[in-house]
């Protein structure tokens, strides 16, 4: 958690009966919502007062650790694929700055907080737009084309339904 004078504390996200030996089977039917979820802080609070003594205050930022790991040139973490196709998005556009070079046609960048439900592509496009190209994660699995070391192109029209070759 980020607090509005920039100091980090951590803690952790979990539900309101966690512990399998507290709540039995409960525990794998609690909702996942915010009526049973939890911030659980790594500091010593037991009162509204002791937790605004610590800096938190309402409007303070939960933010989940990626964990992130470089090793042997992989990038490991969590929720890398949204956040790896926004770093590819700009680091194309500022190449193309960089050597001075425009695309050939009206370019604009949408970056969408919906992609995971399905309506980042509803809406905000400039008139005009006749194409679209979108930037995400390759599914690596059985029944794929797929793997952990090329890019994925996922030809699809106009309804969304791939277009099969």
């Amino acid at each position: 958690m980020f607090t509005i004078d920039g100091k980090a504390i951590r803690g952790s996200i979990l539900i309101d009966a966690a512990s399998f030996h507290v709540y039995g089977k409960n525990v794998a039917d609690t909702p996942r919502d915010e009526e049973h979820m939890e911030v659980r802080l790594d500091a010593r609070a037991t009162s509204p007062d002791e937790i605004r003594a610590l800096g938190i205050q309402v409007g303070d930022c939960i933010a989940l650790d990626p964990r992130v790991e470089i090793t042997n040139g992989f990038v490991r973490s969590r929720h890398l694929d949204d956040k790896a196709c926004v770093a590819c998005m700009i680091a194309a556009a500022h190449s193309l700055a960089k050597v001075g070079l425009k695309p050939t046609h009206t370019a604009h960048f949408l970056f969408s907080t919906y992609e995971e439900v399905g309506h980042g592509a509803a809406t905000g496009f400039p008139p005009g737009t006749t194409e679209m190209l979108v930037v995400d994660m390759a599914a690596v699995g059985q029944g794929q084309t797929s793997d952990e070391f090329h890019a994925t192109v996922c030809v699809k029209d106009a309804s969304g339904r791939t277009i099969k070759t």
